[in-house]
């Protein structure tokens, strides 16, 4: 694994937090007045607040300073920067070729990324307080502490609101959106492999001996400055009985590259059925309705911490074919009833209670072993949440343009 990419090395410097913050809340008020002066209200909205921020956190910590031996550059935020540049392209250019204007464009890419970070971010600690006491760990985003889905709502509903204040069609805008949401989990999630983050359960002893291989996640050297070991490594040590010495977790699900995956695969589907789109949002909801099936199954085999969990505590082999039968239920009420073949349509229908069925007999318990009971996870009740408000949506919108071409005729 490879935590940190590079180390940039600094003489020493110490420079003053006052100074920093200062430059942060002169940009924010530099930023507010160019969208005023362009009669771009949300922006100035935007910049205003960061502006007012950073001057006032620059009166707050004026007797602070910020030490610069060394700045680790690491493999998460790296990859997360990453996936933002390439959102950035992608969009633009998938929203010129669908004529829509390319100041609005870039306005709903730029809100939907800073409110989707910071929806992200709160959505971490809300889940987990314990892991943000200081005003420091609260903004150390750089080496993880996001809940995908979070940003994932957030920047929808960011997005959503700027467009409408602009009066632009966000469906069109979110259509050409998604394939880029789906770019960005593929490397963001990569990003979670290297630092070693968001892992998975334990491997059983007859894994394949290269997935064992993947799945393990180092001791790091003392001093390493992303800490004293991989998330995998300091949870086995304190939960499952780890060796402090051992200079490895446990083989583990690398649940990180299961998404990146499926990141893939969402990112073709997403493609695919742009090009023979019939409706506005069709690519949206496609992308929402297939990372809510797969975030649901992959939380199955998650096991950091982190993560979180609501709810009654139900067992397994009840709660998961149930929350399957819901995500059938809503497929068949949906796309299932967009697609023209027979066959596929049965199979779309059929697919839910098959899942569930599949479900129960694998997850049920052997005879006389107690059921695994415990409740699902904050992201799994966002799948189903998520899922189903996709389906629905689902019917009311394709019925929009032929409901539209009505009106126009008469």
């Amino acid at each position: 694994m490879h935590p940190v990419l590079v180390e940039i090395r600094f003489p020493g410097w110490h420079v003053p937090w006052f100074a920093l913050l200062v430059l942060v809340g002169l940009l924010g008020v530099a930023l507010a007045v160019f969208a005023w002066t362009h009669k771009d209200r949300v922006l100035a909205v935007v910049g205003a607040p960061l502006g007012v921020g950073g001057l006032v956190a620059a009166v707050v910590w004026r007797h602070e300073t910020l030490a610069l031996g060394s700045i680790p550059v690491y493999s998460y935020g790296a990859l997360l920067a990453v996936s933002f540049m390439v959102g950035w392209v992608s969009t633009h250019r998938l929203a010129r070729a669908d004529q829509f204007p390319s100041g609005p464009s870039r306005g709903a890419f730029f809100v939907a990324a800073i409110v989707g970070l910071i929806g992200a971010r709160a959505s971490y600690v809300l889940t987990d307080p314990a892991e943000s006491g200081t005003w420091r760990e609260l903004l150390a985003m750089h080496h993880g502490g996001l809940v995908a889905y979070g940003g994932f709502l957030a920047g929808l509903a960011g997005s959503a609101t700027y467009l409408a204040i602009k009066r632009q069609p966000w469906l069109l805008w979110a259509d050409a959106a998604a394939p880029s949401v789906a770019a960005g989990l593929m490397v963001t999630r990569v990003g979670c492999y290297l630092f070693g983050c968001d892992f998975g359960r334990p491997l059983s002893r007859d894994a394949p001996a290269w997935l064992q291989r993947v799945g393990t996640f180092p001791r790091w050297e003392p001093g390493n400055v992303a800490g004293s070991g991989s998330p995998a490594w300091l949870q086995h040590v304190a939960e499952r009985g780890l060796s402090p010495q051992a200079p490895a977790s446990l083989p583990v699900h690398p649940t990180q590259l299961y998404e990146a995956i499926a990141g893939g695969l969402l990112l073709v589907l997403a493609l695919m059925v742009r090009r023979r789109r019939r409706f506005p949002g069709q690519v949206l909801l496609t992308f929402g309705l297939g990372y809510a099936t797969f975030r649901f199954l992959v939380e199955l085999l998650r096991d950091d911490a982190e993560r979180g969990s609501v709810g009654p505590a139900l067992a397994r082999q009840v709660a998961v074919p149930c929350g399957l039968l819901a995500l059938g239920a809503a497929l068949a009420v949906g796309p299932a009833r967009s697609i023209r073949g027979r066959v596929g349509r049965t199979f779309a229908w059929a697919a839910g209670p098959a899942a569930a069925l599949g479900a129960y007999v694998l997850m049920r318990p052997a005879p006389f072993a107690a059921p695994v009971v415990e409740p699902l996870s904050t992201s799994q009740w966002a799948a189903l949440l998520t899922g189903i408000a996709a389906a629905l949506a689902w019917g009311p919108l394709e019925r929009l343009p032929a409901r539209a071409a009505e009106l126009q005729a008469s």
